[in-house]
């Protein structure tokens, strides 16, 4: 599965963004592809499933589908391509791990060494 931000969340994200280390945008982009093949209609029925090698968990309300962070919740907006073996959905927000980005303020755009992120993505592979 890959979760792809709006053009409307990437433009809000780019400031948070450029200020990444050119490893801990890899790591970003990383996260946003697990894996896994999840229809839709799997995604909804599997309420609450954990993708704890990604630090994400996925939660149905009503026809609702949502990716919840530690500090952001995305919503699934659209569906590019659901595939037997292949699924692309559109998101309202860019997903941030917690590796990435401080749990501060919101307004917030520290990192932490790409090096950690890095390693602690690839260990939860």
């Amino acid at each position: 599965m890959v979760f792809c931000p709006r053009d409307d969340a990437m433009k809000n994200f780019v400031p948070k963004f450029n200020k990444l280390t050119a490893e801990g945008k890899q790591s970003l982009l990383k996260y946003h592809g697990v894996p896994v093949y999840q229809s839709m209609d799997s995604l909804k029925s599997n309420n609450g499933v954990r993708f704890k090698k990604y630090d994400f968990v996925v939660r149905k309300d009503g026809n609702v589908v949502t990716l919840k962070t530690k500090i952001v919740t995305a919503k699934i907006t659209g569906t590019l391509i659901d595939e037997k073996s292949l699924a692309i959905f559109t998101i309202n927000k860019v997903l941030i791990p917690k590796e990435l980005f401080k749990t501060a303020p919101a307004n917030s755009s520290a990192s932490v060494p790409a090096s950690k992120a890095d390693a602690e993505y690839e260990a939860n592979i």
